[in-house]
């Protein structure tokens, strides 16, 4: 099936969903190579769709639970989802079936994706912990019990060297990304630290926390570089444009603020 011919700001497909999707903002998401887009609903499990095609290909259920959070592995062969009732699941994306639904969180799990290779899951929760899930083996492999409060994000850098965690204790930590050792826990933050995220070529990291603040880390050299103050409430998110010279942020005081970041 031929693409559609297309101009910026056309809606190109308009995709059917049984279910309100997504409660967090990590409810739908690409593959790696932007063939298929996979989201995530209350009841309705995981749909996904082919970007070229413009149609459903696939329903991964989880029957009755609502999924915050899913993430492909970079071939696009596996899909994983979190969920409320405590569970990390995973799905194979051309058989649609189910593999592992992996239990031992005590609480709901707030964010999962692999590690680069695919070898495993990482999975943070309200319990304070994150796991590793060994994909290959279909089992837990290990438990992380540094943070002290509810973990929010668990991300790997792209190089699979450092995974990344962040917390409502007020810490940022680094992880070896092979060993999971604790390398370092970044303080800075006077509130919990709701997010972050990289800039492109991961030299950067911005976080963003509940007392309105952002700050800059350097993630070779651990330093923080600055501190971004201007929303008045909870920070939700952040994102880099390509360059890192710029970095738009948005809060529940219900504004965007874009910042200079040129010269941290």
């Amino acid at each position: 099936m031929e693409e559609p011919v297309s101009f910026f700001g056309d809606l190109l497909y308009k995709y059917k969903h049984e279910g309100v999707v997504g409660e967090s903002e990590s409810f739908t998401t690409f593959n790696y190579d932007g063939s298929m887009i996979a989201t995530c609903s209350g009841g309705e499990g995981v749909m996904l769709y082919s970007v070229k095609e413009g149609r459903e290909i696939g329903h991964l259920k989880s029957p009755g639970q609502t999924l915050l959070r899913c993430s492909f592995n970079r071939d696009g062969s596996m899909i994983t989802a979190c969920s409320r009732d405590k569970s990390v699941w995973l799905w194979d994306t051309k058989t649609l079936e189910n593999l592992k639904t992996f239990a031992g969180h005590a609480k709901p799990v707030i964010w999962c994706e692999f590690s680069p290779d695919g070898s495993v899951i990482a999975s943070c929760s309200d319990d304070t912990t994150v796991k590793i899930w060994d994909v290959a083996g279909k089992k837990e492999k290990l438990t992380l019990t540094d943070h002290i409060s509810f973990v929010y994000r668990c991300s790997f850098t792209s190089n699979g060297k450092y995974l990344i965690t962040c917390s409502w204790d007020k810490t940022l930590k680094f992880f070896d990304g092979t060993t999971f050792q604790c390398l370092c826990s970044l303080e800075g933050h006077t509130s919990g630290i709701r997010s972050f995220t990289f800039s492109a070529d991961e030299a950067l990291l911005a976080t963003t926390a509940v007392d309105g603040s952002i700050k800059l880390w350097d993630v070779e050299t651990k330093e923080e570089l600055a501190t971004l103050t201007s929303h008045t409430n909870e920070v939700i998110a952040c994102a880099f444009n390509f360059e890192a010279s710029r970095l738009i942020s948005c809060s529940k005081d219900k504004k965007l603020c874009l910042w200079d970041i040129s010269n941290p």
